[in-house]
């Protein structure tokens, strides 16, 4: 049976199937030299000001994003391929952390991707939808428990999900098909009720003085 795509695939075009994005526990205690150092040997590039770094894991995209204009006008045909590794690299950085795990500041990457990015051939045996949709949903779930105001996470995703998943709201087609396939619904009409209000449309409506209170409401 063929599988039907859901928001991640259509939007991003990501791997529904394959490993689990997970981190290594070592390096769940990096510190952010650690973290900084392991970014300069992947990609060539570590920011000026220390104070790029948000915490021990978290960078600024707008260094990055500096250094990618800066490094343009050198990628040509003939570059060795390690700088258009590195350059891929971080343009990957921006793209996790402006699109597919953004933060409410819409400004800063998690560097513990840099552990998924050392072997840039492998990047597709990882199932990247789950990630992205399980990241969506945790956000979702703190503004919905007031621990944060805005929802990160990819909103675009959202949408498109939304779209997908909505009743269709095309109008009823007026072949015989379809009102084989969706009779009309018949309502039952109060006829032995001398006392009901005839509607315009052939109902009868009971006074409300023949209504039995049933028990409910507020005394």
């Amino acid at each position: 049976m063929e599988k039907k795509n859901n928001g991640v695939e259509v939007l991003y075009g990501l791997p529904v199937d394959g490993f689990p994005v997970a981190l290594p526990h070592a390096m769940r205690n990096y510190t952010g030299d650690q973290y900084l150092e392991t970014l300069q040997r992947l990609t060539d590039f570590r920011p000026e000001d220390e104070g790029a770094l948000d915490g021990a894991s978290r960078l600024a995209l707008t260094p990055v994003r500096l250094h990618l204009e800066a490094m343009h006008d050198d990628i040509t045909h003939d570059i060795p391929d390690l700088h258009i590794n590195r350059y891929t690299r971080l343009l990957l950085l921006l793209m996790f952390g402006g699109a597919l795990f953004p933060n409410t500041s819409g400004n800063l990457v998690n560097l513990r991707f840099l552990h998924h990015l050392e072997w840039l051939d492998d990047l597709h045996q990882y199932s990247w939808d789950v990630a992205v949709l399980g990241y969506l949903y945790r956000q979702m779930c703190r503004a919905c428990m007031g621990t944060q105001r805005d929802i990160a996470g990819s909103i675009s995703l959202l949408q498109v999900t939304a779209g997908l998943t909505a009743p269709s709201t095309e109008p009823a087609s007026l072949t015989n098909d379809h009102d084989a396939a969706h009779p009309p619904i018949k309502r039952r009409r109060d006829e032995d009720d001398l006392d009901s209000v005839t509607r315009w449309d052939g109902m009868r409506l009971s006074p409300a003085t023949t209504l039995k209170h049933k028990g409910y409401g507020i005394h």
